[in-house]
């Protein structure tokens, strides 16, 4: 990468780079870097070099119209391990074949058929919320997500096994942050 064609971002002379700000506050690090800088900003942690994109029209344009142009980077490189070769760690070819394979699931009626389990698994969620009772809304929303992408893509009612399943997701998901961001 040239240094003139970089978006702007915060500076530093530190070796790991962003690192303390952005493992101390993650969320207010881009707020905050965004706030000044705009909304295409750039940072490092460390060796790691971060484009940071925050608009929804260009990140459309990133990943949809643009997108042989740009690469996923070492991290989702390096996920592959984890993860395997499937539509988030792909690029080029492989990678256009593998969204058209799944792109019927997106369609207008295909997404309309999935709203009575989105529903259901949303008014069985809330029901164990009370007033004034502290919620673990990530958990629960892990939970429920785990439980719609099951009923809907493969008819399987996966609830009595939903606490091993977030548990492994959440393990899978550490190592993911752990792989993109390895200082953190």
């Amino acid at each position: 990468m040239s240094r003139k064609r970089l978006p702007p971002g915060p500076k530093t002379n530190v070796p790991l780079g962003h690192l303390r700000g952005f493992k101390k506050d993650m969320l207010g690090f881009l707020k905050q870097a965004v706030a000044t800088h705009g909304d295409v900003i750039y940072f490092t942690i460390g060796p790691i070099k971060i484009a940071l994109v925050n608009q929804p029209e260009q990140i459309k344009e990133i990943l949809s119209v643009q997108h042989q142009k740009f690469v996923k980077g070492r991290p989702l490189e390096m996920a592959k391990a984890l993860i395997g070769e499937g539509i988030l760690t792909s690029e080029g070819s492989f990678h256009k074949k593998q969204a058209r394979v799944i792109q019927p699931a997106f369609h207008r009626k295909r997404m309309e058929s999935y709203i009575p389990a989105i529903l259901d698994y949303t008014d069985r969620m809330m029901s164990h919320w009370e007033e004034g009772k502290a919620v673990d809304v990530r958990e629960d929303m892990t939970t429920m997500t785990s439980l719609v992408a099951a009923k809907i893509m493969f008819q399987a009612d996966i609830e009595s096994d939903s606490k091993a399943i977030v548990g492994a997701l959440d393990t899978a998901t550490d190592l993911f942050g752990r792989i993109a961001v390895p200082y953190a």
